[in-house]
């Protein structure tokens, strides 16, 4: 690979020089760029982009998951332990949820 790119810019230098014109500038480096083997440049699998979590944003999100159920169960159901149950049931939901997005 790397001759055909030596070739190529001793090609490019010709024709800066004015030895070669344009037509055989493009004709010679053709016939370079066809000798190489076609090679598949297509990945077979494009992966799709990582959430960009850190660990900080995981424990902050869950934090405020879990103060905002309490505190809204609290108001709506009058007993605290309900509340904490149902808190810390949805804070399980967003940890595991939050871990699974990024084993993936």
């Amino acid at each position: 690979m790397t001759a055909i790119l030596e070739e190529i810019r001793r090609l490019d230098a010709a024709k800066q020089r004015g030895d070669l014109t344009e037509g055989e500038y493009n004709s010679a480096k053709a016939k370079i760029v066809s000798a190489v083997e076609e090679a598949d440049v297509t990945p077979s699998a494009v992966a799709p982009p990582r959430p960009s979590f850190r660990v900080f944003d995981i424990v902050l999100l869950c934090a405020i998951a879990t103060f905002a159920c309490v505190g809204l169960a609290t108001i709506l159901f009058g007993d605290l332990t309900l509340a904490l149950t149902l808190a810390v049931t949805i804070l399980a939901a967003f940890t595991i949820h939050a871990f699974r997005t990024l084993d993936d």
